[in-house]
């Protein structure tokens, strides 16, 4: 797989608490593991991740989907309930040990969970937490879901396409995969300099905001 001049197994040393689903998410997580780093991905104890059996028919056929896989390559992966004591507690125990943390759950769902920015500071002051949302705090949609045809949307995209006559999606999820690749980039930078106390806090891409917290 092409790295773009990073030197693969680059993160062979780095630990990523992976929190994310279906697609900017777990493709963000992917392309740290490709660079070597371990990323322990943590799914619901009933089905994993819905992303799993997403566009392959009824969950019950016995075997994860192309979509699945696709964004989830070089993983580990485990199940916690976390929204039982003893999940929540496990999951903050990996915290202690993880370089970076990634989550791109529904607006204030983490934080309802237990799991927020603060939360997980408190555990482990050096992590890197990192979130994927489609919309910056402070702005009308903050608290909206952000799928990928809502990111299109919101972007104009169907404005001129409707304008033109072409009305239609772009199917192959254009905000999702402009988020792992600027969500991937913001990571980067703080890994690359831990150890000399200095983080680079992460930036935007025109379709989906992104947040990274020291």
């Amino acid at each position: 797989m092409a790295t773009n001049g990073a030197l693969p197994g680059c993160l062979a040393d780095v630990r990523v608490l992976d929190l994310t689903q279906f697609e900017a998410g777990p493709s963000c997580t992917e392309a740290l593991a490709w660079l070597g780093a371990e990323v322990v991905k943590v799914e619901n104890p009933q089905g994993g991740e819905a992303g799993r059996f997403a566009l392959r028919g009824s969950p019950g056929q016995g075997q994860d989907s192309w979509y699945f896989l696709l964004f989830n390559a070089n993983k580990k992966s485990i199940t916690v309930n976390l929204k039982s004591e003893r999940g929540l507690e496990l999951v903050k125990d990996m915290a202690k040990r993880a370089d970076v943390m990634v989550e791109n759950f529904a607006p204030g769902a983490i934080e309802r969970l237990g799991l927020g920015y603060d939360v997980v500071h408190a555990v482990n002051p050096s992590i890197v937490y990192a979130q994927v949302k489609g919309f910056g705090t402070g702005g009308p949609y903050e608290n909206n879901l952000a799928f990928d045809m809502i990111a299109q949307a919101t972007g104009g995209k169907y404005y001129y396409a409707e304008a033109a006559g072409q009305l239609q999606a772009i199917y192959s999820t254009l905000a999702s995969q402009l988020g792992w690749q600027f969500q991937e980039v913001n990571l980067m930078v703080p890994l690359l300099i831990v150890g000399i106390s200095l983080v680079v806090l992460g930036a935007a891409a025109s379709l989906v905001w992104f947040r990274v917290l020291p």
